[in-house]
């Protein structure tokens, strides 16, 4: 849990600078475009894990120009007894990191998946790839509000692992190798996360050069 929430705070923080400087090189409305694919799947992530969690969506707005620092919302309400809501908020919160993190490693297998095995060919569908892959990682970062809500679903998300831990030891089941391959997993997330992110900010610094 420690690692997302500190590759969460670092990617958003770089992104957000990223933003800044894109808008007051672009504008407002020029950012709204480049940056429409990942606000979009942003917030479409944190609608997908609501329901999963069976929280109400009471209002959304997917898209928007900047209005008090948010480029889009999702509210929703939940039960604060059930445990399985509750525990909800945490990946709620977190939910752009995943669905962004996730559309652009399928988009990277479909247009240009050598990247992926670190080989980098030049070709038209490169080109494609990086504006996608550009918006989509512009759509990573998590606002203040995506933090809070994941904190109140700190303390239900530890005592079910704290319950699992017990459980696992009475029953004698080794889930050593199975943490280990979650917690290698995420490492790549988290770099490959952290790449996009500082990628961005370059390209945001290159292009107020002109």
């Amino acid at each position: 849990m420690i690692l997302p929430a500190l590759a969460a705070f670092v990617i958003s923080k770089i992104i957000d600078r990223t933003s800044s400087r894109l808008i007051s090189i672009c504008g407002e409305k020029f950012f709204i475009v480049i940056a429409s694919l990942g606000i979009i799947t942003h917030e479409l992530s944190h609608i997908m894990m609501a329901i999963i969690f069976g929280h109400k969506i009471d209002s959304f707005q997917l898209i928007q120009l900047p209005k008090e620092g948010q480029l889009g919302y999702v509210k929703h309400s939940s039960d604060p007894r059930n445990i399985w809501q509750a525990f909800g908020n945490l990946l709620i919160g977190f939910a752009p990191m995943i669905g962004n993190g996730f559309a652009i490693y399928f988009l990277t297998k479909w247009l240009n998946p050598r990247i992926l095995n670190g080989v980098f060919v030049w070709q038209w569908r490169l080109v494609f790839w990086l504006i996608l892959t550009f918006s989509l990682s512009l759509g990573l970062n998590l606002s203040f509000a995506d933090f809070q809500n994941s904190l109140h679903g700190s303390i239900p998300a530890l005592a079910i692992l704290m319950i699992a831990g017990v459980l696992t030891s009475l029953w004698k089941i080794n889930l050593q190798v199975f943490f280990l391959n979650i917690i290698h997993q995420e490492i790549v997330i988290v770099l490959i996360g952290i790449l996009l992110a500082v990628i961005s900010y370059l390209t945001s610094k290159i292009l107020s050069i002109f």
